[in-house]
């Protein structure tokens, strides 16, 4: 039985036309790709090895696939994960990056290249080591208000890597704390930065929390000459116009400096008790009042002595005229 080409022929050649243009469309559409940067590559290491430092940290992964399903695929959305848990210890290691090692979600696309497709470690023994916290702090804050106490909770975090590395590191620092724009007391979680960009490590906890208290600003000043004021107690009374010694004081106060700078001498009052009560004793505390919103942070001296003032003085009577002797007694 001879097979009959030509039969048919016009549809034969219209069904090849037809894959013909079927498979160059297809290939159109999957025919495209796009190269995504890994910035870094997960290690999964046996228990008791750390990573001294690695050549590159950046893997280029290209795809290929429909423009649709490539849209899908970023640096958040590809990762690659090597596990060398199941292999000796070297303390220099090449691993070949393998597709299977590359996992990526939400698209059918296949991996065409990874570049560069091998990566060296240097590896050494894990050791860990507690270190205190600095905490970075930029800015200062507001006009009018002043930092007064910034606290770390914990106060120590446990910073793991290369043994040998861990000796000549001493403390570690947090993200930036930017006091610039905070207008009251807060509490932020902040993230340990790692001792430098090439640090291969985790730091436990990874998160901090910092509690910052802020405060009004306050300036101290000295004012002079503040006369002393007598005052008796309810019902008190005296007898004795005292006096002080010495008759004034100097007030040492703290406040902000808009209530300072506006502060008149009149409106501070010192006082000393004039009461007697207790006879023999004429040492007096020094109080003093100001205005609300400025403390008394000390005055000099604290504490005075009443003395009674001198006597006045009994005027004494002019002495008596003599007599004007008469004519007849000078004869």
């Amino acid at each position: 039985m001879r097979l009959n080409l030509a039969h048919n022929y016009k549809l034969k050649a219209m069904a090849l036309l037809m894959a013909v243009l079927t498979w160059g469309i297809v290939k159109q559409i999957t025919n495209n790709d796009k190269t995504v940067l890994v910035e870094d590559v997960d290690l999964i290491l046996p228990e008791g090895w750390a990573i001294r430092n690695k050549e590159q940290t950046e893997v280029a992964v290209t795809f290929r696939g429909t423009r649709e399903d490539l849209l899908l695929l970023d640096g958040e959305t590809v990762e690659i994960r090597v596990d060398l848990r199941d292999t000796d210890f070297e303390a220099e290691k090449t691993v070949q990056l393998e597709p299977r090692m590359i996992t990526f979600t939400g698209s059918t696309s296949r991996i065409l290249d990874i570049h560069p497709d091998t990566l060296t470690l240097r590896l050494g023994r894990e050791g860990k080591k507690q270190l205190p916290i600095i905490i970075n702090q930029i800015g200062d804050p507001p006009e009018g208000l002043k930092l007064e106490a910034m606290t770390a909770t914990p106060q120590l975090v446990t910073l793991f890597g290369a043994q040998d590395l861990l000796e000549n590191i001493n403390t570690l620092q947090t993200a930036p704390l930017n006091l610039a724009d905070k207008i009251q007391s807060f509490e932020q979680r902040l993230e340990v930065l790692p001792p430098s960009e090439e640090w291969v490590g985790r730091i436990e906890p990874a998160r901090i929390r910092v509690k910052v208290t802020l405060a009004g600003l306050t300036v101290e000043r000295k004012v002079t000459g503040i006369p002393l004021l007598l005052y008796h107690a309810a019902g008190g009374t005296t007898q004795v116009a005292w006096q002080t010694e010495p008759a004034s004081v100097e007030v040492f106060l703290r406040g902000s400096p808009q209530l300072l700078d506006d502060l008149e001498t009149s409106e501070i009052q010192a006082f000393v008790s004039a009461d007697t009560s207790t006879p023999g004793q004429t040492r007096r505390e020094v109080k003093v009042l100001t205005p609300p919103g400025i403390e008394v942070i000390g005055i000099q001296p604290d504490s005075v002595r009443l003395k009674a003032p001198p006597p006045t003085p009994t005027p004494t009577p002019p002495p008596a005229p003599e007599p004007t002797p008469s004519p007849a007694e000078t004869l």
